[in-house]
């Protein structure tokens, strides 16, 4: 084996055992932020404790999916998240799929309930409902500093209103 081989074949080995540490390195943060968001679900919307809000969200957080007067600030996401699960008592959120890249968790949703409080003006109907939905988290450091979503309210409004 000659020189060239031979430094060619360390290279080729310090490379491919660099890729393989990266890759998997990269795969444990994912993992865990994928992990954030299903616990996040599970203790807010299934379990009802809003007070551990702070323990999935950073307190400088952006809500894109709010209005920008409630895009910020912890009171603000329990009020939000307080009115909806008032409105949808039994409401259940279900994770059909979750992709997570880099410091972005994608879950696509499917939230089922009972209409049994006022929700945008319209009075309980007891209707149950199904609603679909894909959020998107950012994560740093454990927390969510980000939050995009896409849910179909014009399909809900419609089951609660008869329309």
């Amino acid at each position: 084996m000659t020189k060239i081989s031979v430094i060619y074949s360390v290279v080729f080995c310090l490379f491919t055992s660099f890729n393989a540490y990266t890759q998997t390195n990269n795969l444990v943060p994912m993992e865990e932020n994928k992990k954030l968001i299903k616990d996040f679900i599970k203790e807010i919307w299934h379990h009802r404790h809003l007070e551990k809000i702070p323990d999935y969200w950073d307190e400088d957080y952006t809500n894109h999916a709010m209005p920008p007067p409630m895009q910020k600030g912890l009171e603000n996401l329990k009020t939000s998240h307080q009115l909806f699960l008032a409105a949808f008592s039994d409401l259940q959120l279900e994770i059909l799929d979750q992709i997570a890249e880099n410091d972005k968790v994608v879950s696509r949703v499917k939230l089922n309930g009972k209409h049994t409080s006022t929700f945008m003006n319209i009075a309980p109907t007891n209707k149950n409902i199904q609603m679909t939905g894909i959020r998107i988290d950012r994560i740093k450091n454990g927390r969510i500093v980000e939050h995009w979503a896409d849910y179909d309210l014009a399909g809900l409004m419609r089951q609660i209103s008869g329309q």
